[in-house]
């Protein structure tokens, strides 16, 4: 990973572009996202596993292959969901504050699976505004604790101070937290809203009518932004 490249979602997620042309692609696509947004919506994980499996068994069957390459990639995918996606079960055990300054403060995460993550938040009051990054996973999170306004929101948009506004027509919950996946805008995107959040003064959370929901004030963000670059290189991520 490269968060020097923290990588930001600036252009809104477009189905027609991500579309698979391979059916190969398609059923890892459909049966990946499938299981991994319900494993968050459902509440018990024997609840959720018959009906990934005959989700899956349906895409599977309805498919254009011969049943060998269907068997070896349905497998596959198992293989792949099971073992590179046991962080949604881990909970942390320890929390360390690696830096803090002015309204922002780096801290480090272990869980008891032994993985890691480095956040770099600004958590005063009932709101918090973070950057979380681990092994797997580059995020945008807002979280407010006596509020569910998250959940009424069909897009997450910020802007910095005056600035045009940054935003995601597709964001998702967990917990609460509004979320906004970091892997997918270009490095020069990236570049320059790191750039935004070190020189701004202010951070305005928006609705989807552009209205001011709440602000993070970027006292401190400069500093906190480059000991999480320093926090992430000596993750290894």
């Amino acid at each position: 990973m490269n968060i020097t490249n923290l990588a930001i979602i600036l252009i809104p997620y477009n189905k027609s572009l991500r579309a698979p042309q391979n059916y190969n692609i398609l059923l890892a696509n459909i049966t990946a996202q499938t299981f991994w947004f319900e494993i968050f919506n459902l509440k018990t994980f024997a609840f959720l596993f018959p009906l990934f499996i005959f989700k899956s068994y349906l895409i599977f069957y309805f498919s254009n292959w011969g049943f060998k390459m269907k068997l070896f990639k349905f497998c596959t995918l198992l293989f792949y969901l099971f073992f590179t996606y046991p962080s949604f079960s881990a909970e942390v055990f320890d929390e360390k504050v690696l830096f803090k300054k002015g309204d922002w403060e780096v801290v480090l995460l272990r869980y008891d699976d032994r993985s890691t993550a480095c956040i770099a938040k600004n958590g005063l009051g009932n709101k918090e505004f973070q950057i979380y990054v681990n092994a797997k996973v580059e995020e945008l999170a807002i979280f407010y604790d006596e509020s569910d306004i998250n959940e009424t929101l069909k897009i997450f948009q910020f802007a910095v101070d005056d600035l045009a506004s940054w935003y995601t027509e597709s964001p998702y919950l967990d917990s609460g937290w509004l979320i906004m996946d970091l892997t997918s805008g270009s490095n020069k995107a990236v570049a320059e809203l790191i750039q935004e959040i070190r020189k701004g003064q202010e951070l305005f959370h928006l609705d989807d009518n552009d209205k001011i929901i709440s602000s993070f004030s970027l006292k401190g963000s400069a500093a906190s932004v480059n000991e999480l670059v320093k926090c992430i290189e000596e993750q290894g991520f």
